[in-house]
């Protein structure tokens, strides 16, 4: 049986460099204008606007099998040329001067009280007013264009919820590498915390590939786990409604280590006096579910 692997990584520079043609470029944005996705040779180079066909030939052999796919007598785009066009949609959006702060309905997981969302330098930062809780993640201007000033927490928390959800899938939400968890406290993860919040276990994801290094609150990590999707339900609330930060856990009474060796930590949600208690592992996986109603 041949357990070679599959699939084998290219030069990053070799495949940066095919693109170091803007007729390249104008060819990928020509074939992902097409309505049928798939066009001649012939079609191609007059969406292109490329009159010279030796020239167009030369500049489509170089983009053909990286980001171009040829079939019988007819392109279409490979996935990494439609992951190179978006990009550049999504890079044409400037984020110009910011958004100032935006109060949040939502109360802080910490404390209890207001949140203030604001938006500078491609970063969406979080903080309590009442406390120095904060929490920031990059989100690209793109996201949030077509939205109204008003809207924009939303947005966020949602684009949050699904980076935290590909994280725990196990990709990379910037080179879809191989991502792996890991439950560490406030000693030995940066998170931006102060130390009220040491002791308490956040979850520290680092990507193979590109050495992509982020760090969630162990709550809003597990928030899509069945046990806590079931224990909203069950409490007549749809988790899907509830905005990302509602889940977090930066307290020691919602999440702790229990024990180093095996190590175990548990996070605790709760909802109208009722609570669900998951344990994990040092790799994030859930050993246990508990619930409690209190009397």
């Amino acid at each position: 049986m041949d357990e070679t692997e599959p699939f084998e990584a290219g030069d990053q520079a070799d495949a940066f460099g095919m693109l170091s043609d803007p007729k390249r470029i104008t060819i990928l944005q020509a074939l992902w204008e097409i309505t049928d996705e798939e066009a001649s040779f012939s079609e191609l180079r007059d969406r292109a606007g490329i009159e010279d066909s030796g020239q167009f030939n030369y500049h489509l052999d170089k983009l053909t099998d990286q980001f171009v796919a040829k079939h019988g007598d007819t392109y279409r785009l490979q996935l990494a040329g439609i992951q190179v066009v978006g990009s550049m949609l999504a890079g044409t959006y400037t984020k110009g001067d910011g958004v100032d702060p935006i109060p949040i309905d939502d109360p802080c997981p910490a404390c209890g009280g207001s949140l203030l969302f604001e938006y500078r330098d491609e970063w969406v930062s979080i903080d309590c007013r009442e406390c120095d809780i904060t929490s920031k993640f990059g989100v690209p201007p793109g996201v949030f264009a077509g939205y109204d000033r008003d809207e924009l927490p939303d947005v966020a928390q949602r684009y949050g919820r699904n980076t935290v959800r590909q994280l725990r899938n196990g990709f990379c939400p910037y080179c879809e590498g191989e991502i792996h968890p890991t439950v560490k406290t406030l000693d030995d993860a940066e998170t931006g915390l102060p130390d009220q919040f040491s002791a308490v276990p956040f979850v520290q994801f680092v990507c193979d590939r590109c050495n992509m290094d982020m760090t969630v609150d162990i709550g809003a990590s597990l928030q899509d786990h069945p046990s806590v999707v079931s224990f909203y339900y069950e409490q007549g609330v749809d988790p899907t409604e509830l905005s990302f930060w509602e889940f977090g856990a930066v307290t020691r009474d919602q999440a702790s280590i229990q024990s180093e060796d095996p190590f175990r930590a548990t996070v605790t949600y709760d909802k109208d006096d009722t609570q669900v208690t998951l344990t994990v592992d040092r790799s994030l996986h859930v050993l246990d579910s508990d619930r409690v109603t209190d009397q």
